[in-house]
């Protein structure tokens, strides 16, 4: 089933999907593929989306016709036990990669290394 129309109820299309399916050309961490990582739905993107893919999604190399054709056929045969994990895996990647706590985490870290790399131009 494939939704192409708005709706005021997305739960029902959530209800029925499996995947999310984001072949940008450009568009580093789009929030669309991490609020459809939060909801467990597998991730389909482009390398450019810059959404890491981990052992959860998969990663398209380069969008062609072929590869997404092959991909998409490839996830349509798998078991349900498999998009199962999957999805379980992407919700954890979603809460611990995108979560407000990983945000401060990865905020912290980061200005504590940019502290480092001033104090080391000054002395």
């Amino acid at each position: 089933m494939v939704y192409t129309t708005y709706t005021l109820e997305p739960n029902e299309v959530l209800k029925c999907a499996v995947l999310s399916f984001y072949p940008s050309c450009a568009d580093g961490s789009p929030k669309a593929v991490v609020e459809c990582l939060h909801q467990g739905l597998i991730p389909v993107v482009s390398r450019e989306a810059g959404i890491d893919t981990g052992d959860y999604g998969v990663t398209l190399e380069n969008c062609s016709v072929d590869e997404i054709t092959r991909v998409i056929t490839d996830l349509s045969r798998k078991s349900p036990d498999w998009c199962a994990d999957r999805s379980r895996r992407a919700r954890e990647a979603a809460l611990n990669k995108f979560s407000e706590t990983a945000f401060h985490e990865n905020m912290k870290k980061n200005i504590e290394e940019a502290i480092i790399v001033h104090k080391r131009k000054d002395s």
